[in-house]
């Protein structure tokens, strides 16, 4: 359990504090280390009182350091210390080593003022954690103390990180940038697909089958408020025949709003945080969202292009 290179600093000293000892070596399979003093010396020394000093580096890849550790957080390393001469006579001790806490890396967070830790999740910021036992796993527990972000700037929070084998805590210390927030359209859709509809003999409503991009917000001032809202900047015309199909409305909370070249406010929020935007077009279905109500006789065999325009604005608090 013992590192061969760390045997520089043992050294043999007499009650002058000199150093007596003439060489030292480690014999690995029986973790023993041998001292040696010249005949002569030993002479010299007779009923000196010798001191065993130094330190020495632990071998954390030895396979039964683990069975030294005890709940007080160190390793107890069992020392005997016997003359060749007399071997029968023994003086039996033991080192204690601390278990070193395991670290990690933090990564920097960005959150919104007045804002507080519960929406920061703790595996999102600590990496590469390491433990100096290579058989240990480190696991990330939680923030030590929750708070509120009241404060622009930079400050910091702590994350305690434990050793699942020895179950010695750490703490990595987690940057933290406090910024008022602001209000974002992230994406409107490239394309709105209603697919392949058959000619009805009755009023159809068609939902939205896919789009190309979301339809996203993220709000991520805390105390924001905002509106989204829908026009008609081209109405849904035939490709062929140049003829007008059907009406757009939106459905939301059981209302359906019809939508023009005047804008139509569809929804509306407020603080969204920051991990996700809030998309909207992820939601839609034939009982939310974008709706196509074509009229029977109005659709002819072709395709219909058209285009909506959406606009997003503050509301004041």
């Amino acid at each position: 359990m013992i590192k061969t290179d760390s045997l520089a600093s043992i050294r043999i000293l007499d009650s002058s504090d000199t150093t007596v000892m003439n060489t030292k070596s480690l014999q690995k399979d029986t973790n023993t280390i041998s001292l040696k003093l010249t005949k002569s010396t030993l002479n010299s020394l007779q009923n000196n009182l010798l001191t065993i000093t130094g330190n020495f580096d632990l071998n954390m890849d030895a396979p039964t350091l683990i069975d030294t550790f005890q709940s007080d957080g160190f390793f107890h390393i069992p020392i005997e210390a016997s003359n060749d001469n007399q071997p029968s006579e023994k003086v039996i001790g033991e080192a204690l080593v601390k278990m070193p806490a395991p670290t990690g890396t933090p990564i920097k967070q960005t959150v919104s003022l007045h804002s507080g830790t519960d929406e920061l999740d703790p595996v999102d910021l600590v990496t590469d954690l390491k433990s100096v036992l290579p058989q240990d796993t480190i696991k990330i527990l939680s923030i030590k103390e929750p708070r509120t972000f009241e404060k622009l700037g930079n400050t910091s929070i702590d994350v305690l990180i434990e050793s699942e084998l020895t179950h010695v805590q750490g703490i990595v210390s987690v940057p933290i940038q406090v910024e008022t927030g602001s209000l974002k359209l992230v994406s409107v859709p490239q394309s709105i697909d209603f697919g392949t509809l058959p000619i009805s003999s009755s009023v159809l409503d068609a939902p939205v089958k896919q789009t190309v991009n979301d339809l996203a917000v993220q709000e991520t001032r805390f105390f924001g408020k905002w509106e989204l809202g829908a026009s008609i900047s081209k109405p849904l015309v035939g490709q062929v025949h140049r003829r007008p199909l059907g009406k757009l409305f939106y459905f939301i909370n059981g209302q359906r709003l019809p939508l023009s070249n005047s804008l139509q406010i569809v929804e509306s929020g407020k603080y969204t945080g920051r991990k996700q935007p809030l998309a909207f077009s992820k939601m839609w279905n034939a009982k939310n969202g974008l709706i196509l109500e074509i009229q029977q006789g109005e659709a002819l065999r072709e395709n219909y292009q058209g285009e909506v325009t959406w606009n997003l604005r503050n509301v004041p608090v």
